[in-house]
């Protein structure tokens, strides 16, 4: 019979599969490594930016006005800024502890060393893990020398992926290295199974009758398989002698049987008298009798060999195979003389359960109780007894008191048709069946001498132990969520913002026009008034913030108060007005100059900001108490532009002095600077925000705006949503809302704001010269990154503030 190659395993899929499994514990391992190694990686480069920001900022650290001083380089935060999604704090203190600036709480957790050098850790703060960097300072004052000790904290996000990235090149190069031995491994292992396919082609070729050696030359780890199969086919060959004699064995007892049942018929026909003819009549019933036992021995030793080689195996309680057995021979009339015996009191039920073939151990141990009857006296007394041996097998004895079996012939006794007693009515072959099937369930077959002289038989088994198990009810406890019930009325969007709200409300109108179950509450707060409630967790805390003081929205989501919207979903957004895919710019807001149009008759308009100090100047008494400029001590935005002025520029001070010397008068918002200009109280507004100024125009005549040639701060108004908020889904459809065709379409359309969009930007009406471009060169954007917290920093602020409180000559 040919066997399908697909219905058996493939041994070179094995050895590949294997292989294969090696090489991918080999990769587990070796990522193990590599995870460290791309962490210790990523560190080494990140940590070059904590250093060096640290470093850059003790260098600013003086001693100045009998008190320790720190002038907050912009430099430190721009070179953390490189990892653009990590938010970053910092904290400076003297050696006893003292904050100078910085964040409070992590200087709580800085430790009270001195260290010369940058020393690193990693810590969690504010429920995130960051990396830190110290780094101390010796400053000379008068009276002793002092350490000042620098603190940076900045979240893993970018050295986390830059770890990972690092991972994953070098996990990819390996799986490549892998794949290339595997390939060496597929070839090698189709080289080595060669002799196998020889061994194939030899066994092809022979003659079903040819059971010779392979005489062929194999290779060292083959010459087990080639020693295996010349010992199956010597086995196979001593088998098939045997099948021979056995079947030789049963034609002689068959023929010998029938042969002799036919003699005494014979005879019994030949007979001269009733008499002789009814003793050879009955010679032929008791041959008859013999070849029936003979041929019932013959099929109960093929079913038990054709049972133990398909393993029809089976749980059974062999107690009860015990009982049912003897019940069954009870009813046969012939052993009314015979007196059987059950003893099994010694077994509990648990412990005669045994795993084999039940029908096989029945015809064995029926062989052995007719065999004890056969051989035994005719008031024969035979025991069957169950006994447990040892912990985990149990025996069934078979005792009879019939003349037993010598040692030197109990294994004869086993082979087929050996018989001890050539007048018995046996055919040889039941002890023959009884080994055979205890073979077959490698258990144990004993022939011993019972106390009564007679033969005891026992067979041993494993038994299977029945545990007792215990069923525990386990009542999970389900998470249900809590669902509210639907309320009739509309889901309230509340939104803090510090837009006019006669200029945003045509947005909110169109977001709820395409969202009819959304109801939205605005409401309009001053850029820093709105910064410190939420900074101070104010318990009214909104959905949705909006400010255009953008360092002050950093400062906000830097310190946890924002959540995450994927940035895919934001279709215009920008990548100088987005931060940490949590802060988002939506409009297009560039500083101009408004001013009164029949003042200025005639003359041309400074284009650079230092011409724009020397016009001041120049122009001092007609000037004079008529322009105006940000409360940058009040306003956000205000005090934004100013210091993104300072750094773009070094006009800015001397603008600031020349606005002193004319007498300068400050406001908190655009809005009123344009009031103030349309009824002619001035003649002149600096750094207002371009998009009220140029709607201002529309109805005012004799209003201009003007932008400078060499540069135009451009900041953004910024939203993210608060990390409290009760309506999170909608509050980030809204931010969605925002930044759409169709939200930057409604902003440049409707509500006098500039869109950031360039396609809507550039059909404003607002806009209708197209002055107000990136491209141009003209309009520098504020990019929203960590370096606008620069002039965040109190020290930094206060000095700022008083630096250009000096220049305008201190205005209250």
């Amino acid at each position: 019979m040919s066997i399908r190659a697909g219905a058996h395993y493939s041994l070179r899929r094995r050895l590949m599969t294997a292989m294969g499994v090696g090489f991918a514990l080999l990769l587990v391992i070796i990522s193990i490594f590599l995870i460290g190694f791309t962490r210790n990686a990523a560190n080494k480069s990140y940590d070059l930016l904590l250093a060096g920001a640290a470093l850059s900022i003790l260098e600013k650290v003086s001693y100045a006005d009998e008190e320790i001083a720190i002038d907050l380089p912009h430099s430190a935060l721009d070179i953390l800024s490189l990892a653009p999604q990590d938010r970053v704090f910092y904290s400076l203190t003297t050696e006893d502890g003292t904050l100078l600036t910085g964040n409070p709480k992590l200087a709580e957790i800085a430790e009270n060393e001195k260290n010369a050098a940058p020393a690193f850790s990693d810590q969690e703060f504010l429920d995130t893990r960051v990396r830190v960097v110290q780094q101390s300072r010796s400053i000379i004052t008068p009276n002793a020398r002092k350490w000042v000790t620098i603190t940076i904290a900045q979240t893993t996000i970018a050295r986390d992926n830059h770890a990972f990235s690092l991972f994953l090149a070098g996990l990819t190069g390996v799986a490549m290295i892998s794949l290339i031995g595997l390939a060496f491994v597929w070839f090698a292992i189709r080289k080595a199974l060669q002799p196998l396919a020889k061994i194939e082609q030899n066994l092809s070729k022979r003659e079903p009758t040819d059971l010779t050696e392979l005489s062929l030359q194999p290779p060292r780890e083959v010459v087990g398989l080639i020693n295996a199969i010349n010992g199956f086919m010597a086995r196979l060959e001593q088998a098939r002698q045997q099948s021979e004699a056995f079947m030789a064995d049963v034609a002689h007892q068959t023929r010998t049987s029938l042969s002799a049942l036919q003699g005494h018929l014979s005879l019994a026909a030949d007979a001269k008298d009733q008499t002789q003819m009814r003793r050879r009549l009955k010679r032929a019933e008791n041959q008859a009798a013999r070849a029936t036992r003979l041929t019932n021995q013959l099929l109960s030793h093929a079913m038990v060999i054709h049972r133990a080689e398909n393993q029809a195996m089976s749980e059974f309680d062999l107690k009860k195979l015990v009982r049912d057995l003897i019940t069954d021979m009870l009813r046969d009339t012939s052993l009314r003389e015979v007196n059987l015996t059950l003893d099994d009191a010694s077994v509990d039920n648990d412990e005669a359960m045994i795993y084999g073939d039940q029908i096989s151990i029945n015809e064995a141990l029926k062989n052995l109780i007719e065999n004890a009857i056969r051989h035994g006296p005719e008031k024969n007394e035979i025991t069957l007894r169950l006994t447990p041996q040892g912990e985990d097998h149990i025996a069934i004895e078979v005792e009879d008191e019939g003349p037993g079996i010598p040692i030197h012939q109990r294994e004869t006794v086993l082979q087929r048709f050996k018989s001890l007693d050539i007048n018995a009515k046996g055919s040889g072959l039941g002890l023959a069946i009884v080994k055979e099937v205890v073979d077959a369930h490698s258990g144990e077959l004993q022939l011993r001498e019972s106390p009564n002289g007679g033969l005891l038989a026992r067979m041993i088994f494993q038994a299977q132990r029945l545990a007792a198990i215990l069923l525990l009810a386990i009542v999970g406890l389900g998470s249900f969520a809590h669902i509210q019930p639907a309320r009739a009325d509309a889901t309230v969007l509340e939104i803090w913002g510090a837009t006019d709200k006669s200029a945003f409300q045509p947005v909110v109108d169109a977001f709820m026009a395409a969202n009819p179950g959304v109801s939205v509450k605005y409401t309009e707060i001053l850029t820093a008034d709105l910064y410190r409630r939420i900074l101070n967790n104010d318990p009214d805390t909104p959905d949705i913030v909006m400010s255009s003081a953008m360092d002050l929205q950093i400062d906000l989501v830097n310190k946890g108060f924002a959540q995450a919207i994927p940035a895919q979903a934001l279709p215009n957004l920008k990548s100088w007005a987005s931060w940490r895919s949590e802060l988002f710019g939506y409009t297009f807001e560039p500083a101009a100059v408004i001013y009164h149009k029949p003042t200025f008759e005639g003359q041309s308009l400074p284009e650079t900001h230092a011409e724009m100090a020397n016009f001041i100047r120049d122009n001092e008494d007609l000037l004079r108490a008529q322009i105006g400029y940000y409360d940058i001590r009040k306003s956000g935005a205000g005090y934004l532009l100013a210091t993104q002025e300072a750094r773009l520029s070094q006009q800015f001070f001397r603008i600031a002095e020349s606005l002193g010397r004319a007498g300068v008068r400050v406001f908190c918002c655009t809005g009123s600077m344009i009031e103030a200009t349309t009824r002619g109280e001035l003649k002149m507004s600096l750094n207002v925000i371009g998009s009220y100024a140029l709607n201002a125009l529309e109805d005012n005549p004799d209003l201009g705006v003007h932008f400078f040639d060499d540069f135009n701060p451009v900041m953004s108004r910024t939203v993210f949503v608060a990390k409290a908020a009760d309506n999170r889904e909608w509050a980030r459809n809204f931010v969605q809302f925002l930044l759409s065709d169709a939200g930057q379409s409604v902003i440049s359309e409707r509500s006098g704001l500039l869109p950031i969009s360039e396609k809507y930007l550039s059909i404003n009406q607002a806009n209708r010269d197209n002055l107000l471009s990136i491209d141009s060169g003209r309009f520098v954007p504020i990019r929203l990154s960590i370096g606008l917290l620069t002039y965040l920093d109190q020290m930094k602020r206060e000095k700022f503030l008083e630096s250009w409180q000096q220049a305008v000559q201190n205005i209250d």
